[in-house]
C-alpha cells in the first residue's frame, strides 16, 4: 500500500456556488399558466357541447328486443314526441339525437316512459327521470343479461361533462322477465 493521504475540506473552503437563472420571469411563467388554463377549458367546453342531446342504446343482452319506445310526460299530461326503435339485436348500440324528444322545451317537471318488448313476447313499461327545465344532457339505455332469467335494463339521465344525474334523478336499474315483462 502506497502513502496515499485524503485531504478534508472544510466547509469554508469550498468556492461560491453561483445561481444560474434559467433566464424565464415569473410574469411569463404566469401567463404561460394563463394560457394554459384558457385553452384547457375551451376544449372541455368543446367536448361537454359535443357530448350533449344523445340518447345511447345498447343491447348488451343475449336477447333480441323487438320494439323500444322513449317518449317524456309533463304533470299536465302532455307527452313528447315519441322515439321508437325496432329490432335491436343482441350487442348492437345505437347512438341518435334527442332533439326530437324537445326536451329543450320542457317548463317545469317531466318524467321519462320507456316501453321495451322483447322477442321472447315480454312487455314492460317503465316510469323514470325526473327532467326538470331545459334537458340538454344525455340519455343512456342498456340492457343487459344477468346471472338469473332476467335481463337488467339501466337507465341514465344526466347533464355536464361528467353525466351528473343529480338535476334529474334518473340512474335507475330495472330487472325484467324477458317472457312474460315481469318487472322486479
Amino acid at each position: 500500500m502506497g502513502n496515499n493521504k485524503i485531504k478534508k475540506i472544510n466547509s469554508a473552503e469550498k468556492a461560491p456556488v453561483k445561481k444560474v437563472g434559467t433566464g424565464i420571469s415569473g410574469k411569463v411563467i404566469g401567463l404561460i399558466l394563463i394560457a394554459l388554463a384558457v385553452v384547457l377549458s375551451v376544449v372541455l367546453i368543446c367536448v361537454e357541447s359535443g357530448m350533449g342531446n344523445k340518447l345511447t342504446i345498447r343491447n348488451k343482452s343475449s336477447i333480441d328486443i323487438s320494439e323500444l319506445k322513449i317518449w317524456y310526460e309533463d304533470d299536465n299530461g302532455t307527452i313528447t314526441d315519441v322515439m321508437e326503435f325496432t329490432d335491436i339485436a343482441p350487442k348492437e348500440k345505437i347512438v341518435e339525437s334527442i332533439k326530437a324528444l324537445g326536451l329543450s322545451e320542457i317548463r317545469g317537471q317531466a318524467f321519462m316512459t320507456v316501453r321495451v318488448k322483447f322477442a321472447g313476447g315480454g312487455e314492460a313499461q317503465l316510469q323514470s327521470s325526473q327532467i326538470l327545465n331545459d334537458f340538454s344532457g344525455r340519455l343512456s339505455l342498456e340492457v343487459s343479461d344477468t346471472s338469473g332469467e332476467e335481463v337488467m335494463l339501466r337507465l341514465k339521465a344526466g347533464e355536464g361533462l361528467f353525466n351528473s344525474s343529480t338535476s334529474t334523478q334518473c340512474d335507475d336499474a330495472y330487472y325484467i322477465n324477458p317472457m312474460n315483462g315481469y318487472v322486479e
